[in-house]
C-alpha cells in the first residue's frame, strides 16, 4: 500500500512540474529578428571584414546570411566577404537600434555603384546589390522605388500595421481622421521584400481605404477623398505622352516644372 502511495505521489509530482514548466518561446521569424531592438557595440578594428561582421550577427542574433557573389562580381567586386568595412572610419556604436539598421550600416560600407542591399529569403538573409534587388522587385519599372518592408500580420489593426510599416521603412505615413474607424480593421498578411507603397495599398484595400503617394508621404484616406485629392492634384501636373518611347510607364503623370506637387498616379488612376 505504501509503495502505491509513493508511486502516486511521484506521478502527481511530475504532473505538477510539467504544468509549472514555462512554455517554450515561439521562434522568431527573420523579419521579426530584423525588427528587434539591439545594443550594437560598433566596430573599431579596421581589419574587420563583411564576412566576419555577418558571422558575429549570426552568433548574437541567430540570423543566417548568404552573399550573392554573382551580384557583386557583376559590379566588379570579387570576394565581397573579405571587404573591410571599418576603414577608413569605424562603424559607431548604436543603442536601442533595430537590427536591420545595424545591417544597413554595415552594407553601406561596401563599395559598389548600386549599393549593397539585402533580401529576406524565408530562413536567411541574402546580401545582394541594388541592381539585382531592383531587377527582382521592380523589373523595368523606373520608380519611384520606395523602401522594402517585411512583416507578418495576424488580425492586426490596420492603424498598428501602419505604425510598423512607417517605422520599418523610415517613411512618412499619415492616416486621415475621416478613416479612423476603418483603420481599426484587423488585417492579416505575410509580406516579404515588398515595396512600402505596394504593401500599404494592399492593406488599405482590406479596410476599403486608399493610399495616395504625395511627395515623401503616403496618405491613407477614404476612397472618395483619395479620388477627390488626386483630381485636384492632377490639375497641377501635365500628362506624359503615352506614345513617347522614353516613357516607361504610360498613363502616369509628371510634375509640372516650377509648379505643383509630385503625386504618383498609377495607370488605373489609383493606388
Amino acid at each position: 500500500m505504501r509503495r502505491a502511495l509513493v508511486a502516486v505521489s511521484v506521478v502527481i509530482g511530475w504532473a505538477v512540474l510539467s504544468s509549472a514548466a514555462p512554455a517554450p518561446k515561439p521562434q522568431m521569424s527573420v523579419p521579426q529578428k530584423l525588427s528587434q531592438r539591439v545594443k550594437f557595440d560598433g566596430i573599431d578594428d579596421a581589419k574587420v571584414t563583411l564576412g566576419e561582421a555577418l558571422e558575429k550577427l549570426t552568433k548574437l542574433y541567430d540570423v543566417n546570411f548568404d552573399i550573392n557573389e554573382r551580384a557583386f562580381e557583376f559590379e566588379n567586386l570579387k570576394e565581397v566577404g573579405k571587404t573591410e568595412i571599418a576603414t577608413p572610419n569605424p562603424i559607431p556604436a548604436m543603442k536601442n537600434a533595430r537590427l536591420d539598421t545595424v545591417l544597413r550600416k554595415m552594407l553601406s560600407r561596401i563599395p559598389v555603384p548600386s549599393g549593397a542591399m539585402y533580401l529576406v529569403r524565408g530562413d536567411h538573409i541574402e546580401i545582394t546589390t541594388g541592381t539585382f534587388q531592383a531587377q527582382e522587385i521592380w523589373g523595368k519599372y523606373s520608380g519611384p522605388h520606395l523602401p522594402l518592408v517585411h512583416v507578418t500580420l495576424e488580425k492586426c489593426p490596420l492603424a498598428d500595421a501602419v505604425v510598423e510599416l512607417a517605422e520599418q521603412a523610415d517613411f512618412n505615413i499619415l492616416v486621415d481622421n475621416r478613416a479612423a474607424e476603418q483603420a481599426k480593421t484587423p488585417v492579416s498578411a505575410r509580406l516579404l521584400n515588398t515595396p512600402l507603397d505596394s504593401a500599404l495599398r494592399l492593406l488599405a484595400d482590406m479596410a476599403d481605404l486608399r493610399a495616395v503617394h504625395l511627395d515623401n508621404v503616403l496618405y491613407l484616406t477614404t476612397k472618395e477623398n483619395a479620388a477627390a485629392l488626386e483630381a485636384r492634384l492632377q490639375k497641377e501636373t501635365i500628362p506624359v505622352n503615352p506614345l513617347d518611347d522614353t516613357n516607361e510607364n504610360p498613363g502616369q503623370y509628371a510634375p509640372r516644372k516650377g509648379k505643383g506637387r509630385n503625386i504618383v498616379i498609377t495607370p488605373d488612376g489609383g493606388m
